[in-house]
């Protein structure tokens, strides 16, 4: 099972989208509307993301962190 996996976008998804109106860049609205329907953690450094608290983060401080999930160590 890898580390992380990118979504596509669905109905359910885009229903979220419109429900978080606290965060006004679309991309971060999608990004936290598909973390929220998937149940999983975010990995971000996004502050905007992160401080909203509207999912939970699994913040990236290094770029050594990065490249241990992506398979690059």
């Amino acid at each position: 099972q890898p580390a992380f996996a990118v979504l596509p976008l669905d109905l359910v998804q885009t229903k979220e989208f419109a429900l978080l109106e606290t965060l006004h860049d679309p991309f971060d609205r999608m990004i936290v509307a598909a973390a929220r329907v998937a149940g999983t953690p975010l990995i971000t450094a996004d502050m905007g993301i992160r401080e909203s608290a509207l999912v939970e983060v699994r913040a990236l401080e290094w770029r050594a962190e990065l490249a241990a999930v992506l398979g690059d160590a």
